[in-house]
C-alpha cells in the first residue's frame, strides 16, 4: 500500500493512464498473488485495496486531459 499511496498516486495525477497487476494468484512457486493457488483465499486486505483503488479512480478522475 506504500507504494501506492507514496508513488502511483502522484503518478496518476501526473497523467499515467494504466497499471496492470500481472499476477492476481499465486502460480506454481511463486507467492506474490492476491489470492493463494488454489484461489480459495485472499491473501490481502480487500477492504484495504478497495479503498486505496477508490484513492487512485479518484485522482484520475482529477486530471487535466
Amino acid at each position: 500500500m506504500d507504494l501506492i499511496e507514496n508513488q502511483l498516486l502522484a503518478w496518476v495525477r501526473a497523467g499515467l493512464s494504466a497499471a496492470v497487476y500481472t499476477q492476481t494468484a499465486d502460480v506454481e512457486t511463486e507467492v506474490n498473488g492476491f489470492l493463494t493457488y488454489d484461489r480459495k483465499v485472499a491473501k490481502m486486505d480487500l477492504d484495504a485495496i478497495r479503498k486505496i483503488h477508490k484513492k487512485i479512480f479518484e485522482a484520475a478522475k482529477n486530471t487535466s486531459r
